[in-house]
This record gives structure tokens, C-alpha cells and sequence, in this order.
């Protein structure tokens, strides 16, 4: 999880487009879903995205919101180490966060 257990945290990205955040699951993993919490500064678009080297990335899927909140996606399990977010698009004049 790419999450340190503190609600108060966050990640924030600039601000300008085409951002992204990667999380090192520590060993590769079957992976099938992504959980994301965005705030007010949220991604109008973003794509999920995995490796298992940290270098070569496959979308595993793209997202379009239009609001901030939790949003789980699912995809066809696959291998993977890292997963990256992608933030295509933001929604407000902010970074992604």
C-alpha cells in the first residue's frame, strides 16, 4: 500500500500535467486493483500503470473522474513490482494530490 496510516498525509504532485507517483510493492505480486483517495486537487484523468523492473510500464487502465473521493478500479490480474499513477489531466489549476 502507498499508505503511511496517516489521513493528514498525502502526496502532492507540481503543478503542471502528466505527474506521477510509483509505489515498490517490495516483490513482484499479483495485482487486479488499485485504490485511490484524491482530494480536491484530483486528476480529471489518470492511467494505472505496472512493471515489474521499474523502468518498462503497461497501462492497466485509464480513469476519468469528476469529482474527488476514494475510487477503486479493477483490471485483469497481472505480475507486478511497482505501480504507477499517471496523472494525465488535473481538474483544477493545482498539482495532483
Amino acid at each position: 500500500k502507498g499508505n503511511d496510516g496517516n489521513s493528514n498525509t498525502r502526496w502532492s504532485s507540481g503543478w503542471a500535467n502528466s505527474q506521477w507517483w510509483r509505489v515498490d510493492l517490495g516483490r513482484t505480486r499479483q495485482v487486479d486493483r488499485v485504490t485511490v483517495n484524491w482530494e480536491a486537487a484530483y486528476a480529471s484523468l489518470y492511467r494505472i500503470q505496472t512493471s515489474t523492473d521499474g523502468t518498462n510500464f503497461t497501462q492497466a487502465a485509464e480513469v476519468t473522474l469528476t469529482a474527488p473521493g476514494a475510487k477503486t478500479t479493477t483490471f485483469a490480474v497481472r505480475s507486478a513490482r511497482y505501480v504507477r499513477i499517471f496523472g494525465v489531466t488535473r481538474a483544477t489549476t493545482y498539482g495532483f494530490s
